[in-house]
């Protein structure tokens, strides 16, 4: 399959996401934070071929959160409320009437506000689990200690989290998720 074509559209509030939709079929909607970057993801195998997949089946659509990969990555506004919007501005513009809903990250936290919100579009909500900041990602000793070596040294801390978090990988899966998260956020906002 091609590489998908990504669009932009301009949420409520006035931010630019950047979005894909693949294939054919109900809608199934896959959002992941703290990584994402439509452009980089794509580029890991095991990502485009689970990506791929899905497009068999469904027609598997994929969004930026502002502040992350190829959307607006200096947003005024982090809140819930406004990372809802960018799914209701990606929903909206492909005119989905139903979708599903598969969220990994903190991203399970506006993926849940959306579904309460439109109860009547979502027909199936699948969470990861969830984390609702960037601080309840940093709550143990260890994960502590990874910030505070992410403050020093970005590329070593994201290449230590893709190493502990997947034991299984490759090295270069290891820096290859590693680079995804390099390029889907800087650490300042990470740490938002």
């Amino acid at each position: 399959m091609a590489e998908p074509q990504i669009q932009y559209v301009k949420t409520s509030d006035g931010v630019s996401i950047a979005y894909y939709a693949i294939g054919q079929g109900p809608a199934t909607l896959f959002l992941m934070m703290p990584t994402s970057h439509l452009e980089a993801e794509w580029q890991i195998e095991p990502l485009r071929l689970a990506f791929t997949a899905t497009a068999q089946t469904s027609t598997f659509v994929r969004l930026d959160p502002r502040g992350f990969g190829l959307s607006d990555r200096d947003p005024k506004d982090f809140a819930l409320d406004s990372l809802v919007l960018d799914i209701e501005a990606v929903v909206d513009r492909l005119g989905l009437n139903e979708l599903r809903i598969y969220s990994a990250g903190i991203a399970t936290v506006p993926a849940l506000t959306y579904t309460a919100r439109h109860t009547d579009k979502v027909t199936h909500l699948v969470q990861e689990p969830a984390a609702t900041s960037g601080e309840d990602l940093t709550s143990s000793d260890r994960i502590m200690k990874l910030t505070e070596l992410a403050e020093i040294d970005w590329e070593l801390a994201t290449e230590t989290v893709a190493r502990t978090t997947n034991p299984d990988l490759t090295d270069e899966l290891v820096r290859e998720f590693a680079g995804l998260t390099q390029a889907s956020i800087e650490f300042d906002s990470f740490k938002r």
